[in-house]
């Protein structure tokens, strides 16, 4: 997750909306619901953000994919 990225974001935004503190707001985005519902309601009409996908990669909010990329068998 990147803190710092989202801290910028939040202070963006928490003039329009009620976004809580700093804590809730990095919490609710933590939530794949809420966050999908937070870029299609905020996101997505108002910044040139071309994906989801591409929101959730520059706040460092997508969970890892674990799997091994060359397909190691343990």
């Amino acid at each position: 997750m990147n803190n710092k990225a989202i801290k910028l974001l939040f202070e963006a935004l928490s003039a329009d909306y009620d976004l809580g503190t700093v804590e809730e707001f990095t919490a609710y985005l933590m939530d794949e619901k809420k966050r999908k519902l937070f870029y299609e309601q905020v996101i997505a009409p108002n910044y040139d953000v071309e994906s989801l996908e591409m929101f959730e990669q520059a706040y460092g909010l997508k969970k890892k994919d674990n799997t091994d990329p060359f397909g190691a068998q343990e």
